[in-house]
């Protein structure tokens, strides 16, 4: 399946958990404990933001500046970066509500 990410650098699970558990409480951490267990990951484990839709990955890049002006089309996409991603390392519990889940690039 293709998917697409603004920038196309991953970060570690625990980098995530730092973000978005603690610093922007996005997530609890027992959800994050049920995703490890079920999708055996670790603290380690790599993972990236990506969305089915190259138009929102797109927008993440200019989201401050230019979503009001444009809307979620015609934006400009220098950094939009495709993957293959198996459809098994979509965490599809992570749904930020914008088209974006995690995916995990490496277990």
């Amino acid at each position: 399946m293709i998917m697409y990410n603004s920038h196309g650098e991953g970060i570690s699970l625990q980098e995530f958990i730092d973000l978005e558990v603690e610093h922007r409480q996005n997530y609890d951490i027992s959800e994050i404990e049920a995703w490890m267990d079920k999708y055996n990951m670790t603290e380690d484990t790599e993972v990236i933001w990506a969305t089915k839709d190259y138009n929102m990955a797109a927008s993440y890049m200019y989201r401050d500046e230019l979503e009001d002006e444009l809307g979620e089309t015609n934006l400009p996409s220098d950094n939009v970066v495709e993957f293959e991603i198996d459809e098994e390392n979509i965490i599809y519990e992570s749904d930020d509500g914008d088209k974006g889940y995690l995916v995990i690039l490496n277990r």
